[in-house]
């Protein structure tokens, strides 16, 4: 019998092998990662993360947003522009806490626009600085 824990691992890496399978058809360069967040120094830290440690070519691959409605915005324009087939975003690095419209918010308008095209949803991970039970 398995423990807790090691079902968990399993179902986690099914869940990875499922999103690979799921977007093994789109090339490199149809990959994207969108970082959202309002500030830039939170951008540029993720840049180079993203660029040093894990090796991405990130003026390829990376595209950054300001805000939740400037994120809802790009991915909207990002299906467009991929004629309502799929969304280049396989990523997206979402801030909690935005003026405007917050990541929680935009996450469901992500969400909810691209279950309603039938298309295939992004990781979305949540990116805050608090510590605070209120936020996490």
């Amino acid at each position: 019998m398995r423990s807790l824990r090691s079902s968990n691992v399993l179902q986690y890496e099914d869940t990875v092998r499922e999103i690979l399978y799921k977007h093994q058809d789109l090339t490199v360069v149809q990959k994207k990662i969108l970082i959202v967040d309002d500030q830039i120094f939170n951008v540029d830290a993720i840049l180079i993360i993203l660029g040093m440690v894990l090796k991405v070519d990130v003026d390829v691959v990376c595209e950054k947003a300001c805000s939740g409605e400037d994120a809802l915005k790009k991915v909207i324009a990002n299906v467009e522009e991929n004629e309502e087939e799929f969304c280049s975003y396989s990523l997206i690095l979402m801030d909690c806490n935005m003026p405007l419209m917050d990541g929680y918010e935009a996450t469901d308008k992500i969400r909810q626009i691209l279950f309603n095209k039938g298309l295939l949803q992004p990781i979305i991970v949540a990116v805050t600085g608090h510590t605070e039970n209120l936020y996490i």
